[in-house]
């Protein structure tokens, strides 16, 4: 009805609106104004629907107020993903002016997280704000995939801009993987705007939540993006801002604790095998720093890791890791067993851990970068529990690894680490090294930094 007599869409769906409020039940009212703006839109009513568009989200936005559990606050949002969508593509149709865009992008993304990190119910993040915590030659990229095409926001000190191009999620889908495509999609349109530019934190959105963004090719000049430019991710503008607020420490980091290749609980992960590139590799990492602790084996505990890894700079994992989908917060580091701590290691302890001294953390484990996608506040993965928890900087990996290919490269992060080197120029540093030795890039570019290229 709504395409074939769009105004009697619009009377009808009104006294459904009308009525939820009566009876209040404001838990359908999203979605009634998002039906309702599209009829709007039918009608070639562009204020009319815009105003929907927002009362739809002003609606999420205080019914997620009610759900005690920051955690679980991300599922009303991503149900509704399709009221930001449009809002999103009415913007750029009204003005596409970067700032309003941009708002209503931040109005979504990564709230929760912020919530979790301690950062308290704030403000989506505004254009200033991102402006005002970048160098001048840094930028922030932001990426929203519509229906029918990927808006890239390109944030710099003193510039803004929005641009469009023109595909779809499943030409986005299909070419994850192929460098030289998602170099043509996602870099290409914004060439210009990042002249000048040393350094990129990237915000994907959910379709492009696994691209290894360092890896794209530009097939003019036969040259990856990390040899160009350091490369980051972060789950949102907002979370840019509010990591950036932290003071960069003054001095390289000088303690690091090392878990290799623990006993596998047996009992519950029987088919993993044991990982002795990791274990042996394990001692060439801690001489890198002056004070490092070496936990192998039976004594790489949960329990131990619980209690020892807020005290130290750097911490470096490198066993297994365990991703559920089905269940985001049973994903696990796969430690040794102990009696008061099962081997697993979750996502939602490490979560409820505080890093006060906690520099960086390497995760050399198979994954710890994915999860179920969420298409509003991102993925809940490993990695991204370190970040809830007080990590600045999370290495951490986008599929999976093996570990004796993954050493030679370990071995330059934490070399560049120990000098004070920042985690996104660091694993810069360690990436150009393995492309100048002739790695496949399936290999170096697994690796990732969640966290801020400044």
């Amino acid at each position: 009805m709504r395409a074939q007599e769009p105004q009697g869409a619009v009377e009808l769906l009104t006294a459904a609106i009308d009525y939820q409020h009566r009876a209040q039940r404001p838990i359908v009212l999203p979605e009634l104004y998002l039906q309702r703006g599209r009829a709007h839109l039918a009608l070639d009513k562009l204020h009319a629907a815009a105003s929907d568009f927002d009362r739809g989200i002003a609606e999420l936005e205080r019914q997620r107020t009610h759900v005690s559990e920051a955690a679980m606050r991300p599922g009303l949002f991503d149900d509704a993903a399709e009221l930001f969508e449009e809002a999103i593509a009415l913007q750029l149709r009204r003005d596409g002016v970067t700032e309003k865009v941009l708002a209503y992008v931040e109005r979504g993304r990564a709230r929760a997280l912020l919530e979790q990190m301690g950062a308290g119910v704030q403000r989506p993040a505004k254009l200033a704000d991102v402006q005002r915590h970048l160098g001048t030659r840094a930028a922030v990229i932001e990426y929203v995939s519509l229906p029918d095409r990927i808006v890239i926001i390109s944030i710099a000190r003193n510039r803004a801009v929005v641009r469009s191009v023109t595909t779809t999620r499943a030409m986005l889908r299909d070419a994850t993987g192929d460098g030289e495509r998602l170099y043509d999609l996602l870099i290409r349109p914004i060439e210009f705007e990042l002249r000048g530019i040393d350094t990129i934190t990237f915000v994907p959105d959910d379709v492009l939540q696994r691209v290894a963004f360092g890896a794209l090719l530009d097939r003019t000049t036969r040259t990856f993006l990390v040899q160009r430019q350091t490369v980051a991710v972060a789950p949102s503008a907002g979370v840019f801002v509010f990591t950036s607020q932290r003071d960069a420490p003054g001095m390289p980091p000088t303690s690091a604790l090392v878990l290799a290749n623990p006993t596998i609980p047996r009992d519950t992960f029987p088919d993993l095998r044991s990982l002795g590139a990791s274990e042996r590799e394990a001692s060439r990492i801690a001489r890198s720093y002056t004070r490092a602790e070496i936990l192998k084996r039976d004594d790489a505990t949960a329990e131990r890791f619980l209690k020892l890894a807020p005290e130290f700079e750097v911490v470096h994992f490198a066993g297994h890791a365990v991703v559920r989908n089905s269940e985001p917060g049973a994903s696990a580091l796969v430690c040794a067993s102990s009696p008061e701590v099962h081997g697993a290691l979750t996502q939602r302890q490490i979560a409820e851990m505080r890093f006060p001294k906690t520099q960086v953390v390497v995760l050399a484990a198979c994954s710890t970068m994915r999860g179920r996608n969420a298409a509003i506040e991102g993925v809940p993965s490993l990695a991204r529990a370190f970040v809830v928890a007080g990590v600045p900087a999370v290495v951490g990996t986008l599929w999976d690894i093996d570990d004796a290919k993954a050493t030679p490269l370990m071995r330059v992060l934490h070399e560049e680490l120990a000098k004070g080197i920042a985690a996104p120029d660091a694993l810069r540093a360690a990436q150009l090294k393995a492309i100048a030795l002739g790695q496949p890039v399936e290999e170096w570019a697994a690796f990732a930094v969640t966290g801020i290229a400044r």
